[in-house]
This record gives structure tokens, C-alpha cells and sequence, in this order.
């Protein structure tokens, strides 16, 4: 993923007012565990008006989704119960023609209490005057044992531990013009790492020298307490 994509997201769902939380290895990074991840994971407020707003803030990045559905589609509660009954869906993956290696992922029911959680998050900025929300560590944690068997259990052991995880860097995407469902999560990284073999060398080094930036850049916010929470 690049930090200049992170940055214009994470600026979209503020301006937008969007109620969200950036989950998955981004978070963890932001927590000061190193992790490469490919992708951004978003956690939503799932009412109707907040969904819209997500939408709206995402379209206007040229974000739209990997499955042959309308963007639109994702705030129709009716639509995601069957996404999630008839084809496994269990986030809903979004690419951009103009941000290519920073794919965003959307729980499509998440697993913890949204309230609760965003009562709990923590707040990084991601380049000076852009705020990001972040799941808190105790939330990371409880979103990995939820996750179940078919995702990687090393790094839950190293949230409970609190040591370092391996870096994984495996999980770098770019967009593919064929619209697919992703059924579960095992399924979802399975593909992911179908369109990492499609990058070139440079491409695959480009993008990992931009990842140690975002570490280097979260690890320089989480230095100044005043910065880590609200």
C-alpha cells in the first residue's frame, strides 16, 4: 500500500464525517507491531446515512468493488445478508484504477459492537492534520479470535505476548479487471496473493519501500503521547 493513499482515504472518510475503524494490519503497525499489509480493513457504522457517506468518500477516490455489484449496493442490509448467505462474502473488497496497490476492505457484518469499539479507539495521525481512527488493541485481538481458523493465528499469539510479529509482506494486490466474489476470507487472501504474482519486481519493491515508510511514520506519531488517543 502507499502512505499517499492512506493519506486521501483516511482525509475522504473525515471530510465525509464517516464513523469508522481501520482494523487488520494497518492497525496493528499502528500499535507499534511491524506487519506489511496490501490492504486497508474498515470497520463501519452500519445505519444507512453512515454507509451513504462511505460511499460517497470512497467513489470520489475511485474506489468501486471487486464483486459485479453496485458500490451502492453495500448499504442495503438485505443485499449483504445475501451476499453473506449465497457467496460466503465476508468483506467486501474495493480496488482503484488511481491507487492500485492500496486495496480497502469492508467488513460486510462486523464482528464486534461498532459502538463500543469506536468508544475504545485510538487516534494516530497519519500525515500532519489527518486523524486516523484506529480498533484499539484489546478490540485487534478480539477481531482475530472471531476470525476463526481460516486466518493467520501467529500474530494473535503476538498481540497476547505483546512481542513482534513476522513481517508479511505477501499480501501486496493490484487491480484486476475482472469483477469476482470472494467467498471467506480464506478465499479473499487466496486471490489476493493470485494478483501479487501479476506485479513486477519493481513493482513488488516499489511497494514494500512505502510500507517501511508507513511503519517508520506511525512508529515517529506513536513517540508523542499526545498523539496516540483522544
Amino acid at each position: 500500500m502507499e502512505k499517499h493513499s492512506i493519506e486521501l482515504i483516511v482525509r475522504a472518510l473525515n471530510d465525509h464525517q464517516v464513523r469508522y475503524l481501520i482494523a487488520g494490519g494497518l492497525a496493528v503497525v499502528a500499535h507499534g507491531y511491524v506487519r506489511f499489509t496490501a490492504d486497508i480493513d474498515l470497520l463501519l457504522a452500519m445505519d444507512r446515512r453512515n454507509l451513504a457517506d462511505a460511499i460517497d468518500a470512497l467513489t470520489k477516490l475511485n474506489y468501486r468493488p471487486r464483486a459485479p455489484v453496485a458500490f451502492e449496493q453495500f448499504a442495503d442490509s438485505d443485499r449483504r445478508q445475501e451476499w453473506m448467505d449465497q457467496k460466503g462474502m465476508t468483506v467486501f473488497s474495493l480496488f482503484s484504477p488511481d491507487h492500485p496497490v492500496t486495496e480497502i476492505d469492508l467488513f460486510v457484518d462486523p464482528p464486534l459492537v461498532f459502538e463500543e469499539a469506536y468508544s475504545r479507539a485510538v487516534h494516530l495521525e497519519v500525515a500532519p492534520g489527518i486523524s486516523a481512527t484506529f480498533c484499539s488493541i484489546d478490540d485487534l485481538i478480539d477481531l482475530k479470535s472471531k476470525a476463526g481458523p481460516t486466518r493467520p493465528r501467529r500474530h494473535f499469539t503476538a498481540y497476547k505476548n505483546k512481542r513482534q510479529p513476522p513481517m508479511n509482506s505477501s499480501k501486496i494486490s493490484e487491480p484486476d479487471p475482472i469483477n469476482q466474489w470472494e467467498s471467506g476470507w480464506r478465499e479473499h487472501e487466496q486471490l489476493q496473493l493470485q494478483r501479487l504474482a501479476g506485479l513486477s519486481l519493481a513493482a513488488k519493491l516499489a511497494w514494500l519501500e512505502d510500507a517501511h515508510r508507513i511503519v517508520l511514520h506511525l512508529e515517529s506519531v506513536r513517540s508523542h503521547p499526545e498523539n496516540t488517543e483522544d
